[in-house]
C-alpha cells in the first residue's frame, strides 16, 4: 500500500514500482497484514489523499480523495480488491453484476446515512466537496449532483 498526494496519475503497467508518475508525492508506505488491514500515517496537514494498493502482475487499485478524518476511518466498509491483469473478469456478465451491484450498494449506503441525519449528511458532503473543490474543482462541482441524487434515492423508513 502506498499513499500520495491527491490527484495522483497511476500509471498501471503490472508492477508496483512504476504505480506513480514521477512528479507525485508519496506521503507513506505500508505493508498489508496476513488479514489485509493496513495502516497508513499521515501528517495532520493532509487533507486528502489517495491509497493504491499494487501486487506484480495486478491492476492497481486507487482509492482517491480519501479526507484525512479524525477517527482515523480509511478505506471502509469495502475491501480493496486487486484484478489479475489479462483475466476476463472485466468482459464477463459477473463484471457487470459487481458495478451493478456496487452503484446501488453505494447509493443505499448514502442515502441510508442520510437519513439517520438529513442536516448532518448534507454538511458533511459540503465540507467534503470544499476540500475537494481545492484540488479538483470539477469534481467537486459533479459532487453536488450527486448529492441530489443521494437525496432523491427513493424508499422512506417510517
Amino acid at each position: 500500500m502506498r499513499a500520495w498526494a491527491a490527484g495522483v496519475q497511476v500509471v498501471p503497467d503490472g508492477s508496483c514500482q512504476k504505480e506513480a508518475s514521477a512528479d507525485a508525492k508519496r506521503l507513506d508506505v505500508a505493508r498489508t497484514s496476513e488479514q489485509g488491514n493496513f495502516d497508513i500515517r499521515l501528517g495532520s496537514q493532509t487533507r486528502l489523499y489517495t491509497v493504491v494498493a499494487c501486487a506484480d502482475n495486478y491492476q492497481p487499485a486507487l482509492e482517491e480523495n480519501l479526507p484525512n478524518t479524525k477517527s482515523r476511518k480509511t478505506v471502509v466498509p469495502y475491501p480493496i480488491t486487486l484484478a489479475a491483469l489479462g483475466t476476463a473478469y472485466a468482459k464477463s456478465g459477473e463484471f457487470q453484476d459487481d458495478v451493478q451491484l456496487t452503484v446501488a450498494s453505494t447509493l443505499n449506503r448514502l442515502a441510508n446515512l442520510r437519513r439517520q441525519n438529513p442536516e448532518g449528511f448534507d454538511s458533511a458532503l459540503a465540507d467534503y466537496t470544499k476540500q475537494l473543490s481545492e484540488i479538483r474543482p470539477d469534481l467537486a462541482k459533479q459532487l453536488s449532483v450527486f448529492g441530489d441524487i443521494v437525496r432523491n434515492w427513493r424508499g422512506k423508513v417510517e
